[in-house]
C-alpha cells in the first residue's frame, strides 16, 4: 500500500512533463518544426526573417513557427504526440527522427536541380519496391536561411513526418526553399 501511494506523486510528475512539454499549439494551422541551436537570440530577428519566407506560400493565420532546441527527447515527445506537418532538425540529430516507416517520401522533389542528394536519408519504399529520400538538405544558401545575418550553426535538413495531413502543402513550402 505504501508503495503505491509513493507511485502517485512519481506519475503526476510525469504527467505534468508529458503535458508541459505539448504546449498549446494550435492543431488546425500547418505546422513548422525546427529544433536547432538557432533562435530570436542567435540574430535577434530568426522568427520574423523565416516568417517571412513561409509567407510567401502559406498565409500567416495559416501556420505556426516553432523554435525548439536541438534536443533529441523533445524530437521524440513531437512524433509520439503526432504535432508537427515539417520537421527541420540539424545535420547532426536528423538521425534521430528519420525512420523509413514515420517519414513521407520526398522523391517528388528530386527533380529541383538544386537538391542534394544524401544516400543517408534514402530507404527502400515498401509501397514502391524502390529506393526513396526520405529527407532533404537545407544549405544556408536556402532562400529559408539567406537572410539570416549570422552564419548558421550547422546543416540542416527538411522531413515531413508520414502523420501529416497537410503533405502536398508541406511539399509546396519544401520546394520553395529549395527552388530559390
Amino acid at each position: 500500500m505504501k508503495k503505491q501511494l509513493m507511485m502517485i506523486p512519481f506519475l503526476f510528475i510525469i504527467l505534468s512533463v508529458v503535458v508541459g512539454c505539448s504546449g498549446n499549439k494550435q492543431e488546425d494551422h500547418f505546422q513548422i518544426y525546427i529544433f536547432s541551436e538557432l533562435n530570436d537570440s542567435f540574430d535577434g530577428r530568426v522568427s520574423t526573417v523565416l516568417e517571412e519566407v513561409i509567407e510567401d506560400v502559406i498565409p500567416r493565420d495559416e501556420f505556426e513557427l516553432y523554435l525548439f532546441p536541438k534536443v533529441i527527447e523533445k524530437i521524440v515527445i513531437e512524433i509520439v504526440s503526432k504535432g508537427g506537418d515539417i520537421f527541420i532538425l540539424e545535420e547532426d540529430i536528423v538521425m534521430a527522427a528519420l525512420d523509413p516507416v514515420g517519414v513521407y517520401p520526398l522523391d517528388e522533389l528530386m527533380g529541383i536541380s538544386n537538391v542534394e542528394l544524401v544516400q543517408e536519408y534514402m530507404f527502400f519504399n515498401e509501397e514502391t519496391g524502390e529506393m526513396s529520400v526520405y529527407a532533404v538538405p537545407l544549405t544556408s544558401e536556402s532562400v529559408l536561411f539567406k537572410d539570416i545575418v549570422n552564419q548558421l550553426p550547422n546543416r540542416f535538413v527538411a522531413l515531413i513526418p508520414h502523420y501529416s495531413d497537410e503533405k502536398e502543402r508541406a511539399i509546396e513550402l519544401l520546394a520553395h526553399f529549395l527552388n530559390d
